[in-house]
């Protein structure tokens, strides 16, 4: 299924998730990292809109990764986005939150994933 990019939430609400053709093994390994955060997201018991806009940020940037780097590039340039994007990320709405921790676990799942 594809998800419409104008929405914020990018189709978690309904379930849907980005669809991938031909797309570098590292990068869709990242990707499937950012939809495993996207369901914990989904799951929050306290500020649930703001973890999900934070991943929906976190996939946007991913996204903008091109394919064609080599695969040590494409983590490096990952990692690089999400650090990038955890110290200039605040969402005001969120009551316990500012959505930068969610982003953090993510960065530090990618970081450490042996795959």
């Amino acid at each position: 299924m594809r998800c419409l990019p104008s929405s914020p939430y990018l189709g978690l609400e309904y379930g849907l998730s980005v669809q991938r053709v031909m797309m570098n093994p590292v990068k869709e390994r990242v990707l499937s990292l950012v939809d495993k955060h996207a369901k914990k997201a989904s799951k929050c018991e306290y500020d649930r809109e703001v973890a999900i806009k934070a991943i929906s940020a976190a996939r946007k940037a991913v996204l903008t990764i091109p394919d064609d780097l080599p695969p040590n590039l494409i983590r490096s340039h990952a990692l690089a986005a999400l650090a990038e994007l955890m110290a200039n990320y605040h969402d005001p709405d969120g009551q316990y939150t500012s959505g930068k921790g969610v982003i953090g676990s993510l960065y530090d799942e990618v970081r450490f994933d042996s795959n």
